[in-house]
């Protein structure tokens, strides 16, 4: 299931802002992961983390146009300089879906 919100926030991340999709999609996603026991702080990171990800993933990727327009680089050159970054993202992502500890390690220590 987390898999599955994954890739649906990537996707929304890709075409709206981010703060945007927090607002509309938090409570109905968090409402659907409860019976999976997914703790809200964990799923508050993942959230976060999906769709910073999706924020600067092509074909829209605001971020890039964005960079693109600042510096005057053309978006190809900026995309084909991202696609390390985009990976480390996607495994850092797989990391903090796959292993809650990552995420509520400190919280855990401070209760």
């Amino acid at each position: 299931m987390l898999l599955l919100v994954c890739i649906f926030l990537v996707i929304v991340g890709m075409v709206i802002d981010t703060t945007s999709a927090n607002i509309i999609f938090s409570p109905i996603l968090l409402a659907a992961l409860r019976p999976y026991g997914v703790d809200p702080v964990h799923f508050g990171l993942i959230m976060t983390i999906t769709l910073a990800i999706g924020f600067c993933t092509p074909p829209i990727a605001p971020n890039i146009f964005v960079a693109s327009g600042i510096t005057g680089i053309p978006i190809e050159k900026i995309i084909s300089k991202a696609i390390p970054f985009l990976v480390a993202m996607f495994v850092a992502l797989l990391l903090v879906t796959y292993v809650p500890t990552i995420s509520l390690g400190i919280l855990q220590l401070i209760r």
